[in-house]
Formats: structure tokens, sequence, C-alpha cells
């Protein structure tokens, strides 16, 4: 009788230890999944957020649960450049297999950081891919690819058109400290210029409310007659946000951001 529980147990172990290692996906069941880093811009930004969540459930909707066949792990840069880029450096130095970015400043800056290591890049959430030198196609030997969030310019403008009285001066408001709203500032200018609009552009060179309050007041005082923000991971965050359209709705001039 002892004999039996003993082979049926021996039985039941051998076949618990072969089911882990299928579902596993691994010869060694207690080996620890692949490691895949997540690297977000700003988790504040809701658009970020809905992002996230998207790739994540893409991720089960694939097979990969967190856990079993992979381990995730996910750092905000809270809008902080080097904040990303110790994110990268962390993940390479703990083996990760794979990076997924979402926005174009964390995976510029991913991409930097990995570059001697040739650690695959997975984005998702980029504006403007083949102006900031992410459009995997044209590059002879890519380790990256990923998702564009980019509506063409001159789709979104044509929202202004239906404004009555038209909008003849259009005002354009980046902040030039990322190449994402510098590329899609330069497109919406061009856009606008393309559709007859008279184009009032005002830039900053880095997120103090001055400077912004400074570029608000000459877009006033220049007689816009409404405001385009490009895709801007600066000007997005919602304390600039906040400022921006208290200042718009006091002057009551529309406002067109890319974001929630």
């Amino acid at each position: 009788m002892d004999t039996w529980r003993r082979r049926g147990l021996q039985f039941g172990l051998g076949l618990g230890l072969f089911l882990l290692m299928v579902l596993c996906g691994c010869q060694n069941p207690f080996q620890q999944p692949p490691l895949v880093g997540i690297i977000l811009w700003n988790q504040e930004i809701q658009s970020f957020e809905d992002n996230l969540q998207g790739v994540l459930e893409g991720l089960r909707e694939e097979g990969y649960l967190d856990g079993l066949n992979l381990r995730l792990r996910v750092i905000n840069s809270t809008g902080d450049r080097r904040r990303a880029a110790g994110a990268a450096e962390e993940f390479q130095e703990q083996g990760a297999k794979l990076l997924i970015t979402l926005g174009t400043v964390p995976t510029l800056v991913a991409l930097k950081v990995t570059q001697e290591s040739r650690l695959p890049v997975v984005y998702s959430g980029v504006g403007a891919p083949a102006a900031t030198g992410l459009d995997w196609q044209s590059n002879a030997e890519p380790r990256f690819t990923g998702t564009s969030m980019e509506v063409p310019v001159a789709e979104q403008l044509k929202v202004f058109q239906l404004a009555r009285p038209p909008i003849k001066r259009l005002g354009i408001l980046f902040c030039t400290a990322t190449p994402v709203a510098v590329a899609t500032g330069k497109e919406a200018e061009a856009a606008a210029r393309e559709m007859g609009l008279e184009v009032v552009k005002a830039t900053l060179t880095d997120v103090g409310l001055e400077q912004l309050e400074s570029a608000l007041a000459y877009l006033q005082a220049e007689v816009a007659e409404a405001l385009f923000l490009p895709t801007d991971p600066v000007l997005a965050s919602p304390r600039n946000l906040k400022v921006i359209h208290e200042r718009m709705l006091q002057a009551r001039l529309p406002v067109m951001v890319p974001f929630e």
C-alpha cells in the first residue's frame, strides 16, 4: 500500500513538473522567466496611462502573462529624461530581454543608452517617428519597431476651418526641449500655411511657468484667433495644460491639443 502511495506521489509530482515546464515554456521550471522592462514618459498624462494599459492587455491577449512566461516591470520616468535613462540602464543591468517604451523621449533615450548591447526596443505612443529618427523601415539594421500615435496635422486643423467666423490667424505653441515637439510643431506650421492660415508661433526652451505665461501673452498680443499644441510631452503635463486652458478661456480662444 505504501509503495503504491509513493508511486502515486512520484507520478503526481512528475506530472506537475511536466505541466509546469510546458506552461513556462522552458526546460527548467524553477528558472525565472525573462524580464521585460516598460518605460513610460509620464503616467500622470492620461494618454500614456491608456497606452500602458493597452500594452498590458495586448500582451495578455497574446498569451504573455506576468509571473508565468515573463516578468514585467514598469518604470514611470515622470517626464524626466534622466530618470528614463536610469531606467534603461537598470533594465540593461538586470538582463532584460526586451524594452517597451511609451513615448518618443524614453524611446530615443533607451536606444542611446542600450546601443552597445543591441537590446531590442518596441515603442508605442510615438509622434512623428520619421522626423525623430524612429522610422525602422529606413534603418539598415533596425533593433526597434513600434506604432505611431501620429494623426496628420492637416486633418486635425480641418476642425478649425469649421469655426464661425472662420479662423485666419493660428497660434502654434511648443517647447523645443523634445525632438517630437519640434518636428510636429514645424509640421503644423507648414500645414497651416498650406491651408492659407497666418501663423503666429511661440516657443519655450524649458518648462518654467514664467516662459509659458510670456509665450501665451505674446500669442494674445499678436491677435492669434486660436491655439494649436502639437505633440509636446512637456506642455501636455497637467500643470501646463491647466495654465494654458485657463488663460485661453479668459481670452475666449479655442485650443486644440493632442491629449485628453
